[in-house]
């Protein structure tokens, strides 16, 4: 009599939701209470041998600390410690701006050296890094003794400390001409690199008319050559009739130009913000007021990120913020988060800040503004600070996880509604395993899988011989009562795809042992510095 005999792994699914309400949870580790899980400084699994595919969410939170990690396959790291961020494999975000704090340097980072272009003040400036890692912050000086001409300079950086100004500055000037569209002001400048050209779009002020927006470009960021105006006031009547300032411009990922800026009519000081785009940066077409008044998007500074477009601006005595979709810069979604006056030196919290400008570097950003305020002789004038953000535990991300057995997709979405995803393959996980450096919260868990069940079957109409009993350590799952499916020959996805063998889809299983590969996952640190 033949014998036959195979090895068949089914398909199992399974499924879990935990509120944490009963202790008796089926995770490895932690400690629940009040409905929530608690891990410190330690792990809590919940072990799916074989698995093959996983989706879920979670919601969870690093009370203090230094870090929290989910691994499947591969490692998820939030890492909270100086200059850190999250991480998935060597894909890395920034924390979004709930889970940041800002920390304001304290000296200016531009003194002025005795030349009289920038002898009053040094205030609106904008920083772009250059491909090779140099940092170059651009600013309006204005001038004293007399009028207070404006003109714009710029310094470089290898590390954000040491800045190294042009023996050559202003690099962009006045021609002290009051007919010309930039005989009295240039100033507010907005910068960017497109290909090997730099282009710079500035107030131009022309006395007797107001300010426009102005274009000027350059081959290597220093030496600019100016080309008229680029975006004109409105007609009678406009929101922008009257002056056009504080450009703030970029270009998205479909090529298109778009440019923000202050409106205001002959009366005021300062509107609502306008938005114009442009195909190429030189043709530029008016898209209309996007805000009502100066209150919301005043002076902002635009940077793009993991979350989308992101916005800081003035906000009385704050830096407010505010983010958009990338594909709809019209609508723009306030947030809680801010950088307030009293976070400066004793010396300027006293005055007012404005016109922040934004760089990402790695997972952290930086932010460059001017602030009023008084020096050490007791004189008040304008100059620019800087400010590094610093991750801080404490706000809950609800995280989405999705792994196919070769992509692992992780989402997280924070209380203030911003989102951002990373996605690496991986190709081998064992279960779901959490990990914290600190005192962290889990609550909200709902997962759904599939895993292989790696026992013996017998395919044909005889008892199995002896000698082909299942291992004792790869048992079959016990029968919860969920339906049997005996497959279809033809189509190996259902069942267990061995044709005629008994494939248990459907059934439930949880196992609890511990995991065959434990991976320790170590802190995931970041450089603090130009990238």
């Amino acid at each position: 009599m033949l014998i036959i005999a195979l090895f068949c792994a089914p398909l199992l699914a399974g499924s879990l939701d935990a509120s944490f309400d009963d202790p008796g949870e089926a995770w490895d580790g932690g400690e629940v209470a009040a409905g929530v899980m608690h891990i410190s400084d330690g792990s809590a699994e919940l072990a799916l041998e074989h698995l093959l595919s996983l989706e879920g969410s979670l919601r969870l939170r690093l009370v203090d600390g230094q870090q929290i990690s989910l691994v499947l396959g591969e490692a998820w790291v939030a890492d909270y410690s100086s200059a850190g961020g999250i991480a998935l494999a060597s894909e890395v975000a920034a924390f979004p701006p709930s889970h940041r704090r800002w920390v304001v340097d304290a000296a200016p980072t531009i003194q002025p050296d005795g030349q009289p272009w920038d002898g009053g003040n040094t205030l609106h400036c904008e920083v772009v890094q250059r491909p090779d890692g140099e940092v170059l912050l651009y600013w309006t000086g204005e001038q004293t003794p007399g009028y207070g001409y404006r003109q714009i300079g710029v310094a470089s950086s290898q590390d954000l400390t040491t800045w190294q100004e042009r023996p050559d500055n202003p690099v962009l000037r006045v021609d002290y001409d009051l007919t010309t569209v930039d005989g009295v002001h240039v100033h507010m400048p907005a910068v960017l690199l497109d290909g090997e050209t730099w282009h710079m779009f500035y107030s131009c002020y022309q006395n007797g008319v107001g300010n426009r927006i102005c274009h000027a470009t350059s081959a290597d960021g220093f030496a600019w050559t100016p080309l008229g105006v680029a975006l004109d006031l409105g007609a009678e009547g406009a929101f922008d009739s009257g002056s056009l300032r504080q450009p703030d411009v970029w270009i998205s990922d479909d090529g298109g130009w778009h440019l923000l800026y202050n409106g205001t009519d002959p009366t005021g000081h300062y509107g609502p913000t306008g938005w114009a785009t442009s195909p190429d940066g030189s043709t530029w077409t008016k898209q209309g007021a996007i805000t009502d008044d100066e209150s919301f998007l005043q002076g902002g500074g635009v940077l793009r990120s993991a979350y989308g477009l992101e916005q800081w601006f003035n906000c009385n005595d704050v830096f407010c913020h505010a983010w958009a979709d990338p594909d709809d810069p019209s609508t723009w979604n306030p947030t809680a988060a801010g950088l307030a006056k009293t976070a400066l030196p004793d010396n300027y919290g006293g005055g007012y800040i404005q016109a922040p400008s934004l760089l990402a570097m790695g997972p952290t950003q930086h932010m460059w503004f001017n602030a009023y305020g008084a020096d050490g002789a007791g004189s008040y004038h304008e100059r620019i600070f800087h400010a590094v953000s610093e991750p801080e535990p404490g706000g809950w991300l609800e995280i989405e996880l999705s792994w196919d057995g070769a992509a692992l997709r992780v989402d997280w979405t924070d209380d203030q509604g911003m989102h951002a995803a990373l996605e690496v393959s991986a190709e081998q996980a064992e279960g779901l395993r959490i990990e914290v450096e600190g005192n962290a919260e889990v609550d909200d868990v709902h997962l759904s899988w599939t895993q292989r069940d790696e026992g013996l079957v017998d395919t044909g109409d005889s008892a199995p011989s002896t000698d082909s009993a299942p291992p004792t350590d790869s048992a079959p799952p016990t029968d919860t009562g969920a339906p049997r499916d005996t497959g279809n020959p033809d189509d190996p996805s259902t069942g267990c795809g061995c044709g005629g063998g008994v494939g248990p889809v459907g059934w439930f299983l949880l196992a609890l042992a511990g995991l065959r590969r434990r991976q320790q996952i170590s802190g995931h640190h970041f450089p603090n510095g130009p990238s």
